[in-house]
C-alpha cells in the first residue's frame, strides 16, 4: 500500500435558517431535536506519489530522469466525488498539467516529469475548493558507471598574496593546491604531493584545510633561473589527479632591466630587425621555392648585454599559418639567442609570394616583436598527369540508357617540381581524333587552387576511342600527357552481344507453383563493353510468369521467373529477352560505321535469338523483327508472339538493310531494331518415365510394371550389360538435383549405380548403365533377383521400378 502522505478533512456546521449565534446553546456539539439546523458533508483530499506507471511506492524517492505519478482523492461522506477541478503545484520538475478534474473514483492523476530537475527535495501541494493537501518528493541524482572526479587546481602567489607567474631569485613564492568535490564541497584533510623542475618546495606533501588547500613554498635561488614546471598531485580511488602550471625565476638583479629584441650583425647589435642567416641586415631575402632558410633573434639590455634568463621565443608567419611552410615555433634563448628554421613547401606558387616572418618574446610581462619580409620565388612545373575521364565511355548523342551521356569531362593533374600542385598554370588540350564531329571544349584553361584543371569531351555521331593529350609550358619547354582511352560508342546493344543465363534449365515446376529461378540477361555495345547503367531490357516467357523487364548495372540485370500457368504439353517453354539495339556489323575498313565498302548483307541467321551466327565475312547480319519461337522450328508461325519494331501490324522479315545508328551507306535501314535472345526451359514434372533395357530389348517399365514375372535369365557365372532409361513424364530431363539410385537384392551389380540430375534442356532421357552379374556356385540352388531403381524429385516425389531376373 502507498504511504498516505496527507490528508485533510474539514466539517461545517450551519445555523439553521431562523436560529440565532446563541442556537448553539451550552452544548455547541451536542445532540438537537430541533429541525432548524443540519450538517455539512464531510470533504477529504487526500494525495498520493506513486511510480510512472502509478504504482505505490515506499518512499516519495526517485532518479532525475524518472517521472512520477501524482494522485489527488476526493471524499465527500467517504464516497468519490467526481468532475471537480484539483490544482497542483510543486517546487521541483515539471508537471504534465497544473488542474485536473476527478473520475468516477474520485482521482485526479497528473505526472511530474524530472527531465529538467536538479537533485534535491520539495513539496507537491494539490488545492480543491479552500481545502490543501500536501506530498514531499526528493530526486537524487542516479548511480551510474560515471566517477565524478574531484577538482584539483594549482596557484603561485608572491609575497604580497598576487597571483603571478614569475618570481624573482630573491623572493619566495606560494603555491597553493585546491581540491574539492564535484558539487564544490572542500576535501578536507587528504595529503597533496608538490614537485618543482626549478628551485625547491618547503613541504613536498601536505594536508588540505578545512577550506581544501594546501601550501608550500617554492624557494628559488640563483641557480635556478629560467621557466620551470610545477605539480601537485592527489590519489583518489586510486586514480592520480594532477594540476600544473608553469613559472619563470628571474634573477633579481635585472628585475626593472630595459630588454630590446633585434639581432646581431657583424658583431653589432640591431634592434627592431629579425636576424636571417646569410643576410645582411640591409639586403633583400629572396629564396627559391621550397628553399629553407635560417632565422635568428638576439636579446640584449641597456647595456647591450645578452640577456641570460633561458625564454621561449614564438616565431611565425603567413606562410605558416596558412600550413603552406614549416618553422620551429618555440625555441628557448640561449646566451641571450634564439635560432629557427623555415622551410617553404608550397607557399609560392607558380606566381611567387612575399611571407613575413616574425618572433615574438615575453619579459617582465612586456612583449616583444620583429619581424622581416622574404621573397619565396614561383615553382615551376614539374609534371602533368590524367586523372580520371567521368565518365570513361560515352554515347552518341541520341542513344544510350538511363543517365546515359554523350559528354565526359576529362582531368589532369599538375604538380611543381618540388611535387606540390601548381594553381593557375596554362594547360592546353587536343585529341588525337575528331572523327565523325569529336569535340573538346575548351581547348585552354587554367589550373585550379589544387593544381588541377578539365576539359570536355563530346562525342560525335561515329562509335570510336579517342585520347586526350594536355600540353602545359615550363620555361619554353612543354612538358604533355596523354589521357586513358575514353571510348564512344553507340550506348545500344549489338545483336550478337546479348545473353541470357537462368538459374536452372530444368527446375521442378510441371506441377509446382511457385518455384522461382533468377533470369539474368547480359547487354554489350559494338565494342563488347558493357551498354550503359539504366539501359532496359524486356522479358517474355512461353510458360509460367515472369518479372517485365530490368535495368542493367554494369552491363547486366536480373528478374524473376516463378512457375505457374500456362503450361506445355511438352514441358519445353521459351523465355525470350529482348532491347532497343542494332544489328551485328563487320567493319572491314575499321572506321566504325557500315559504309559500302563493309559489304552487304549476311543472311542465315534465322532471327529466333536462340542461336548466334557467326559470319566468316564482313558486312551485317541480317534480322527480321524479333518473335519468339516457341515451337523452336528456326521459322516464324502466325500464332507466335513477334514484336513490331516497325509498326507495320505485320511481322516484317529480314531487309536487306542494315537496322543501326552508325550508317553511311546507300543501304540503311532503320536506325535500330529489337535485338534479342532466347533460351528453353524444361518445367520437369515430379514424377519419372523408367525403363529397364539390355542391349537388345526393353525389359521392363514404369507405365506397364511386369509384376513378380521374370524378365531375364542370367546362367551361372554369367553377367547381363544392362541400362535404366530415365525421363521427366514428356521425355524430357528430370528436375535438377533430381536423384537416381539403382540396387539388387541377389547377385553382383556393379557400373552407374547413382546420379544426380544436373541442369540441361537437352530434349529426351538419360541412362546409366550396369552390370548384374550371376555369383552362385554349383551348389547353390537357382534364385531370383528383384533389381530395383529409385528416383526421388527435389521435392521428395519419388518414382520406383522393379524387375525380376532369375539366377539359374
Amino acid at each position: 500500500m502507498g504511504r498516505l502522505l496527507a490528508a485533510c478533512a474539514f466539517v461545517w456546521v450551519l445555523s439553521g435558517c431562523n436560529g440565532t449565534s446563541g442556537a448553539n446553546g451550552d452544548d455547541p456539539f451536542g445532540s438537537s431535536d430541533s429541525d432548524d439546523s443540519t450538517t455539512s458533508p464531510v470533504v477529504a483530499l487526500s494525495l498520493e506519489i506513486g511510480d510512472a506507471n502509478c504504482n505505490t511506492v515506499n518512499q516519495a524517492s526517485f532518479d532525475i530522469g524518472d517521472t512520477a505519478c501524482i494522485t489527488a482523492t476526493i471524499t465527500e461522506d467517504g464516497a468519490a466525488l467526481a468532475g471537480e477541478i484539483v490544482s497542483f503545484t510543486s517546487g521541483i520538475g515539471t508537471l504534465s498539467v497544473s488542474d485536473k478534474l476527478t473520475d468516477s473514483n474520485g482521482e485526479a492523476i497528473v505526472y511530474l516529469d524530472s527531465d529538467s530537475a536538479i537533485a534535491g527535495a520539495s513539496t507537491i501541494t494539490a488545492t480543491y475548493d479552500s481545502t490543501s493537501s500536501e506530498a514531499n518528493i526528493e530526486f537524487l541524482i542516479a548511480d551510474t558507471d560515471t566517477v565524478f572526479l574531484p577538482t584539483l587546481l594549482l596557484t603561485l602567489s608572491d609575497s604580497a598574496g598576487n597571483q603571478v607567474s614569475r618570481i624573482t631569485a630573491d623572493e619566495t613564492g606560494t603555491l597553493s593546491a585546491s581540491l574539492v568535490n564535484i558539487d564544490d564541497t572542500p576535501i578536507t584533510d587528504a595529503i597533496v604531493s608538490f614537485q618543482v623542475s626549478r628551485g625547491s618546495v618547503s613541504i613536498d606533501d601536505a594536508l588540505t584545510t578545512s577550506d581544501g588547500l594546501a601550501n608550500s613554498q617554492l624557494l628559488p635561488t640563483d641557480d635556478d633561473l629560467g621557466a620551470g614546471t610545477a605539480t601537485v598531485s592527489y590519489v583518489y580511488n586510486e586514480q592520480t589527479l594532477t594540476a600544473t602550471l608553469n613559472y619563470e625565476i628571474q634573477s633579481s638583479a635585472v628585475t626593472d632591466e630595459v630588454i630590446q629584441i633585434g639581432t646581431f650583425d657583424n658583431g653589432e647589435f640591431v634592434a627592431g630587425l629579425l636576424g636571417v642567416d646569410g643576410y645582411t641586415t640591409d639586403e633583400d631575402v629572396v629564396i627559391a621555392a621550397g628553399a629553407t632558410l635560417g632565422v635568428n633573434v638576439a636579446l640584449v639590455n641597456s647595456e647591450g648585454e645578452t640577456y641570460a634568463t633561458s625564454i621561449p621565443v614564438t616565431f611565425s608567419s603567413v606562410c605558416v599559418a596558412n600550413d603552406s611552410a614549416d618553422i620551429d615555433e618555440t625555441v628557448f634563448t640561449a646566451s641571450g639567442q634564439a635560432r629557427s628554421t623555415f622551410q617553404d613547401n608550397s607557399c609560392a606558387g607558380n606566381t611567387g609570394f612575399d611571407d613575413e616572418i616574425s618572433a615574438t618574446v615575453t619579459i617582465n610581462s612586456s612583449t616583444l616583436s620583429v619581424s622581416r619580409s622574404i621573397e619565396i620565388l614561383p615553382e615551376t612545373a614539374g609534371s602533368i598527369a590524367f586523372i580520371d575521364a567521368s565518365p570513361s565511355s560515352i554515347v552518341i548523342s541520341g542513344t544510350g540508357g538511363q543517365d546515359a551521356s554523350s559528354v565526359s569531362r576529362v582531368t589532369f593533374q599538375v604538380n611543381s617540381a618540388l611535387g606540390n600542385p601548381l594553381a593557375q598554370q596554362e594547360v592546353a588540350f587536343s585529341l588525337n581524333s575528331n572523327i565523325g564531329g569529336l569535340a573538346l571544349s575548351p581547348d585552354t584553361a587554367l589550373t585550379n587552387s589544387e593544381g588541377q584543371v578539365s576539359t570536355f569531351v563530346t562525342a560525335g555521331s561515329v562509335p570510336t576511342a579517342v585520347r586526350v593529350t594536355a600540353v602545359t609550358e615550363i620555361d619554353d619547354t612543354s612538358i604533355q600527357s596523354q589521357s586513358d582511352l575514353l571510348s564512344v560508342n553507340t550506348g545500344l546493344p549489338d545483336q550478337n552481344s546479348i545473353s541470357l543465363s537462368p538459374s536452372s534449365l530444368n527446375p521442378e515446376a510441371h506441377t509446382i507453383n511457385g518455384n522461382e529461378l533468377t533470369i539474368t540477361a547480359s547487354a554489350a555495345d559494338a565494342f563488347n563493353n558493357p551498354v550503359p547503367d539504366g539501359t532496359t531490357l524486356n522479358f517474355t516467357t512461353e510458360g509460367g510468369l515472369i518479372e517485365p523487364s530490368c535495368t542493367t548495372q554494369s552491363g547486366s540485370c536480373s528478374v524473376t521467373w516463378t512457375s505457374a500457368e500456362p503450361r506445355v504439353a511438352d514441358h519445353r517453354i521459351t523465355v525470350m529477352v529482348t532491347a532497343v539495339g542494332h544489328e551485328t556489323l563487320i567493319d572491314a575498313n575499321g572506321n566504325n560505321l557500315y559504309d559500302d565498302a563493309d559489304g552487304g548483307a549476311i543472311t542465315g541467321s534465322t532471327g529466333n535469338g536462340l542461336s548466334i551466327l557467326l559470319p566468316d565475312t564482313t558486312g551485317f547480319i541480317d534480322y527480321p523483327e524479333a518473335w519468339r519461337d516457341d515451337n523452336e522450328n528456326g521459322s516464324y508461325d502466325a500464332t507466335e508472339p513477334f514484336f513490331d519494331y516497325d509498326s507495320s501490324g505485320d511481322f516484317t522479315l529480314a531487309n536487306g538493310l542494315f537496322d543501326g545508328p552508325q550508317c553511311d551507306a546507300t543501304s540503311c535501314g532503320n536506325s535500330a531494331l529489337h535485338v534479342r535472345r532466347a533460351m528453353v526451359i524444361i518445367m520437369s514434372s515430379s514424377s519419372a518415365l523408367l525403363t529397364f533395357n539390355s542391349s537388345t530389348d526393353a525389359l521392363a517399365n514404369n507405365t506397364n510394371p511386369p509384376g513378380l514375372t521374370p524378365v531375364l535369365s542370367i546362367p551361372r557365372g554369367s553377367n547381363a550389360l544392362l541400362s535404366l532409361a530415365y525421363s521427366d513424364t514428356a521425355n524430357q530431363p528430370l528436375a535438377e538435383d533430381t536423384e537416381i539410385s539403382i540396387t539388387s537384392s541377389e547377385g553382383g551389380i556393379s557400373g552407374s549405380l547413382e546420379a544426380t540430375v544436373p541442369s540441361s534442356n537437352a530434349a529426351g532421357n538419360r541412362q546409366l548403365s550396369f552390370v548384374l552379374t550371376n555369383l552362385l556356385d554349383e551348389s547353390e540352388a537357382s534364385t531370383s533377383a528383384i533389381v530395383s531403381a529409385l528416383v526421388t524429385s527435389p521435392s521428395g516425389v519419388t518414382t520406383s521400378l522393379d524387375m525380376v531376373v532369375t539366377l539359374e
